[in-house]
């Protein structure tokens, strides 16, 4: 009777001990299951959010992609306004270049003719020759002979002008003007206006002249 309590307490026990270790075991088991359908879990968020962030580059990649080929489209057509601003700038500074060199062109021809005409007016004037002599007799004995055809009082001067013709006048067209100084009536003031045609009719004395 002893030896029978004795056997099944022992079967008690070991039948106890058996049952906790089932329990811990699948205590055990379930706890690995969490973990692993928690790591699970967080594996497919991690997912889920790597393929949200894809998503949002990929929309942000096509965002750049638009905003650079209306960039590229702008930079084209400014690029095209400059070329042709540069090609109308050159027309137009050509033309005007065309039209300073004809501007220049006429003004030469014109500086030229006014520069021709001048010069026929100075050339067509007469040469004017102006010397002071003390001897009166050599004021008439110059070498050519002379006709008068005037005189009169000049203002500043009491002593008249008188003027005189060459005689191969109107062949000849020189004239000289005689007039005593005013500040020294002992010189006489002789003005020739022109030059002679013609060769001298006699050999002349020399002048004796004051400059």
């Amino acid at each position: 009777m002893g030896s029978a309590n004795y056997d099944s307490s022992i079967n008690l026990n070991l039948s106890i001990g058996s049952l906790q270790g089932s329990d811990i075991l699948r205590i055990k088991q379930l706890h690995d299951a969490t973990q692993q359908s928690f790591h699970d879990a967080a594996k497919l968020q991690k997912a889920d959010r790597s393929t949200e962030e894809m998503r949002l580059a990929v929309e942000e990649n096509g965002r750049l992609k638009r905003m650079l080929a209306i960039i590229r489209e702008r930079h084209c057509a400014l690029r095209a306004q400059v070329l042709r601003l540069m090609r109308s700038s050159a027309a137009s500074s050509s033309t005007s270049m065309r039209t300073s060199n004809r501007k220049i062109g006429k003004q030469e021809i014109n500086g030229s003719r006014r520069v021709s005409n001048r010069q026929v007016v100075e050339d067509s004037r007469p040469r004017i020759v102006k010397i002071y002599v003390r001897d009166g007799d050599l004021v008439m004995r110059d070498g050519y002979y002379w006709r008068k055809y005037g005189q009169k009082v000049i203002r500043d001067n009491p002593y008249p002008r008188a003027y005189f013709r060459c005689s191969f006048a109107p062949l000849c067209p020189v004239k000289k003007k005689v007039q005593r100084s005013a500040e020294d009536k002992s010189v006489h003031v002789v003005i020739y206006e022109g030059e002679h045609n013609h060769v001298q009719p006699s050999p002349g004395k020399p002048l004796n002249y004051m400059t």
